[in-house]
Parts: C-alpha cells; structure tokens; sequence
C-alpha cells in the first residue's frame, strides 16, 4: 500500500473539499507514493510526536492539526516542518473536513455528552452529490447492483435502490498478460452489458466504487465517478441536539468537564439564568463560538465549544445563550481514536500507534 491510500480513505469519509476556506488539510508533507512503515495519530505534529514516531519505526504522523496551517516565511532548523523533511516522515493533516464530517468530531462530540436527536447546525457549504457509472455484463448486474446499494448507492430524497439501467454492448481485446473475464488474447470480444447508474451521497460514493469493484467480474472494470449539480448535501459546522433531562447551567458545565475528562471548564451564564432548565444544546469541536449566532436564530439553549472571544462572551449574555468552554485540546483529543479506529479497520496490515499528549494549556486552579 501506498501513503495516498491513506489520503484517499480519509476524503471518502471526511473530504477535504469540504474544509474551511482559511484551512489547510491533506497531505502536507511528503510523498503519495511512499509505502508507510506505520501510522502515528497525534492531536498535533509535534516534535514529541515526532519522536515517538521514530521510536516506533513509523513514516507516517495522522494528525487532526495541520502542520503547516499560516503561510511560512522560513523553515528553520529546530522547526517541526524541517525536522519532519529531515527525518523522512510524512504528515497528513484532516482538520475542518474531520470535524464537520458526518461521523467526525462533531457527531462524537454530541454523542460523548450525551445529546439525542443530533442534527446538523449552521450551513457553510453544499457538497454535491455523486453520479456512479458502470458496464456490467448481463448476468451480474444484480450482484454488483446489490453490492452497491449495500454501500449507499441510489439513496436520495427518501428513497433507496434508486438505479438506471441500460442494456448494449462492450467491445475489448485481450492483450498479453492480461486475465481476461471472457474472450481470447488477441481477439476483438463482444460482451451484452447493462449499463448501471446511481447517485451517490458524497460522504458514501468512495465505499459505494469500492463494494462495486469487488463486485465486478472483470479484472479492471470501467466505471465514471462525477458530480451530480442536481443534487447536494449540506456541510454543517456543527451539530445541536437534545439533553435527555433539563438541565441547569452549572450542572451542564460539571457534566462537560467529567464526559470529557477536564481539569476545568468556562462558563458564560448571565446573572439570574442560573437556574435556567437547558434542553437544546448546540456543540462545536474546537474554536468554533461564532456558530452562537445560528444558535440564536435557532433558539437553542446553550453551546458546548471552545476558545470563546469576549465579545462572543458578551452577545452570549446578551442573547440569554449558556456557553460552555471545554478547552479546544478537551474538545477535540477524541480525534486521536477515532482516527486510529478508522485507519486500523480499513488498513489492517498497517501498524497505528495512538499518541495522546498533554495539552499546551493546563489549567492551574
């Protein structure tokens, strides 16, 4: 396997178009096309994860962060981005994209604290939907339909195993070496094909061309991957959903700092909402407290984020919104397991060493 394997997986179920504009995610540095010895998964590319790599015999450190996330005007010698170069290990970096992913950050988030009911909150993006063409001959057309549908293939709109179908005809010589389906090397093959066609929901298409490739009976089946304009999926910043009991402010803030494991949590809570029952509670992994405007416009009782602003605190208060700051290391570490849970289900021959660090910031109180 290859290093843009990797990168490939994590854009089907986290894609990096997807990111925020300011953001910098994929891989940044490295080669594609280098075999990795084993995966590192860190919150962050430092120089102890880094070592930690290296003592583990790994080319490869997955993180949440991105390495390079400003413009660089100089790479010096004692920086993370040189010492990785020179030390040969690659960095791949799913930042924004993970966090606003369904199944990513966002969602583990809201589960971790015990929301129901998760939806997605405040749109920043339409991702369209995809088209997945294949030829198939006749008589496996139901098997590989089936395995892409068991994918997700043809599901939109309220409605599952939507398929176009088309019968004709596929021409193919064999050549030298080749593994033929049917048909003699040397020899022009005619082959009655139906033609399949199924829209895919961007965050299903990649799984949806996998299950069907395994499918197929040819050795390389022909087959077109292309945005479908008719139809898109909205791209959430983060996510709101339902306390299973009302809950007071500080009550919340207690449940946040033991679900998530802090030392401390912030709290924003104007004077005489002390007592305030909360029920629907909004999150955002990281620095994401401008999404209290959508909490605004939504009525939603509280946010659940970090790394909040004094302004952001003050329109909190004047908007009667709780806020709760669990810290953007506290709110996002999970990245690291969940990450490494993906990458050891899909790459199983690959060595994946998780490796949580203590955060820049402590709390001292």
């Amino acid at each position: 396997m290859k290093i843009k394997e990797i990168v490939e997986y994590i854009d089907s179920f986290a894609p990096f178009s997807t990111a925020m504009s300011y953001d910098n995610c994929g891989l940044l540095i490295g080669d594609g096309e280098t075999e990795p010895s084993g995966a590192v998964i860190s919150l962050d590319a430092t120089m102890d994860a880094l070592q930690y790599a290296l003592d583990h015999k790994c080319n490869l450190v997955v993180t949440h962060h991105p390495i390079i996330f400003n413009p660089l005007k100089r790479i010096g010698a004692q920086s993370a981005v040189y010492q990785y170069i020179r030390h040969g290990v690659s960095v791949i970096s799913a930042h924004t994209n993970l966090d606003m992913a369904k199944g990513g950050l966002n969602d583990l988030l809201a589960k971790r604290l015990g929301l129901t009911g998760i939806s997605g909150l405040g749109v920043v993006a339409q991702q369209p939907y995809q088209k997945l063409t294949v030829f198939v001959p006749e008589a496996f057309a139901g098997a590989v339909m089936d395995a892409m549908a068991e994918a997700g293939a043809g599901e939109f709109g309220g409605y599952s195993r939507c398929f176009f179908a088309a019968e004709g005809k596929g021409y193919y010589q064999p050549e030298a070496g080749s593994h033929p389906f049917r048909g003699k090397e040397g020899s022009l093959h005619t082959e009655a094909e139906v033609r399949l066609e199924a829209i895919c929901h961007p965050a299903k298409a990649r799984a949806a061309v996998e299950a069907m490739v395994r499918a197929h009976p040819y050795e390389r089946p022909a087959y077109d991957l292309m945005d479908d304009l008719s139809l898109t999926a909205p791209v959430y910043e983060g996510r709101v959903g339902m306390l299973a009991t009302p809950l007071t402010p500080g009550t919340l803030a207690g449940q946040v700092k033991e679900r998530l494991g802090l030392e401390a949590v912030g709290l924003v809570c104007r004077e005489g909402l002390e007592e305030k029952p909360l029920v629907r509670v909004a999150v955002c992994s990281g620095a994401g407290s401008s999404i209290l405007y959508d909490c605004a416009k939504e009525g939603i009782d509280a946010l659940i984020t970090s790394e909040i602003k004094h302004n952001i605190a003050q329109d909190a208060l004047d908007m009667g919104i709780i806020m709760v700051d669990g810290g953007h290391y506290g709110t996002e570490i999970i990245a690291v397991p969940l990450l490494a849970q993906k990458l050891e289900g899909r790459f199983p021959e690959l060595p994946v060493f998780p490796f949580v660090q203590q955060p820049a910031i402590r709390a001292v109180y």
